[in-house]
């Protein structure tokens, strides 16, 4: 008769009791801890800032690049090839000032043609007026003589009349005498005439020769100007900005092409893009902050470009008070233009992925706590910067403006 193994069914038993008690014990401390589970992020790591009471500015944001209000193209008057570029874009430069040498063997050779046509008309212009001048001295000498043989023939007159009253002459004799003197006067008014008509004639005639020689003076002058432009200069004092690709020793250039562009940098503007919504926002006159390079400069808004391009508006700032130095043509700027200021409001810093007028959750910090707890914060107007807080929060709170969307499951985050 076979014994039963109760001993071998106890420590089975026992094993089971055992396990279950395992398992039990496995889940309630998972359990224990996921309850207790904090997630924690590290200070350093998260943008956080405190709610402000007061005066916020409502502002549109843009970059852009510095310009000059004064600006002056470079372009040459005259067909031309470069011989020398005298001046490098960033350079100094003062008005009158040669920029760029060129060179045209053709304009030097009109030059000397019309120089050498001038000289010969203007020595055939002396030459006649000399033989004019001569023939009208030679004319007024004959009207010289004639006055004396009309002086003579009076004189002579008198006295055959004389005579002729006394009978000592004949009557025939005393009106040749005074035949005499008749054809005298006649011939003397005869070449006072004459001297006259000859005068008026040479006066016209210089007068023509002056037309000729004036017009041939303007083309000397005009061929000079086109030389002189082979010498591309300056209109203005300023900073050479840039020269046109183009410009190089042995290029050829055509009269009217845009060799560069000189800046007066004593007046530098800052041109924005703003997104084309903004169109009816921005006026002139409106205040505005330009960063350049992290410095801030205030200015004003001197024009708007009516048109959009690119679903762009172009606004232009210029600067008041202290001016920026240094500055490069086309250097990059950010710039933000204060349409509006709202007064005693709450706002913040934007936080990630809020936008205006809307409800949406953020981290506070917990001070006393050390954690960070999601509130619920209604948000309304937005700047560039700034955005304001109508309720949910309250003046010196802490809050984070850093993405926390990987920890959104938790109502709660230690913060190190």
């Amino acid at each position: 008769m076979d014994i039963p193994d109760n001993t071998r069914k106890y420590k089975v038993k026992l094993k089971v009791i055992f396990t279950l008690v395992g398992v039990c014990a496995f889940f309630a401390i998972g359990l224990i801890s996921w309850v207790e589970y904090l997630p924690s992020v590290n200070s350093n790591t998260l943008w956080l800032d405190k709610v402000k009471k007061g005066s916020m500015d409502i502002d549109v944001h843009g970059r852009g690049k510095v310009g000059f209000s004064h600006e002056r193209f470079l372009a040459s008057s005259v067909d031309g090839v470069i011989e020398q570029i005298l001046v490098s874009p960033g350079q100094l430069v003062e008005k009158g000032q040669a920029l760029i040498k060129m060179s045209n063997p053709q304009l030097l050779d009109l030059l000397y043609e019309s120089e050498l046509e001038l000289a010969e008309h203007e020595k055939l212009m002396l030459e006649k007026e000399a033989t004019a001048k001569e023939e009208e001295n030679e004319q007024r000498l004959k009207i010289k003589l004639l006055n004396v043989d009309l002086v003579v023939q009076k004189n002579e007159l008198n006295a055959i009349n004389e005579l002729y009253q006394a009978g000592v002459v004949s009557q025939l004799d005393f009106k040749k005498a005074d035949a005499q003197l008749s054809r005298l006067k006649v011939k003397l008014t005869i070449e006072q005439e004459q001297l006259n008509n000859r005068s008026a004639i040479n006066i016209q005639k210089k007068k023509n020769r002056k037309l000729v020689f004036d017009k041939l003076k303007m083309k000397v002058e005009s061929n000079k100007r086109k030389v002189n432009s082979l010498m591309i200069k300056s209109d203005m004092a300023g900073m050479l900005i840039n020269l046109d690709e183009s410009i190089k020793p042995g290029q050829h250039i055509s009269a009217g092409h845009r060799a560069g562009i000189v800046s007066d940098i004593s007046a530098p503007i800052a041109t924005l893009k703003l997104p084309y919504y903004n169109s009816g926002k921005v006026s002139p006159g409106m205040n505005a902050v330009i960063d350049i390079s992290g410095a801030e400069f205030v200015g004003k808004v001197i024009r708007v470009e009516p048109q959009i391009s690119n679903n762009e508006m172009s606004v232009e700032v210029g600067f008041d008070g202290e001016q920026p130095k240094n500055l490069s043509y086309n250097m990059g700027v950010e710039g933000r233009i204060v349409i509006k200021s709202l007064k005693n409001i709450f706002f913040i810093n934007k936080p990630v992925g809020v936008k205006p007028y809307t409800k949406q959750v953020v981290y506070k910090l917990n001070v006393e706590t050390n954690r960070l707890k999601k509130v619920v914060v209604q948000f309304g107007q937005e700047s560039s910067k700034n955005i304001v807080v109508n309720g949910g929060l309250n003046e010196n709170d802490v809050v984070v403006l850093s993405n926390m969307s990987k920890y959104s499951e938790f109502d709660e985050v230690e913060l190190m």
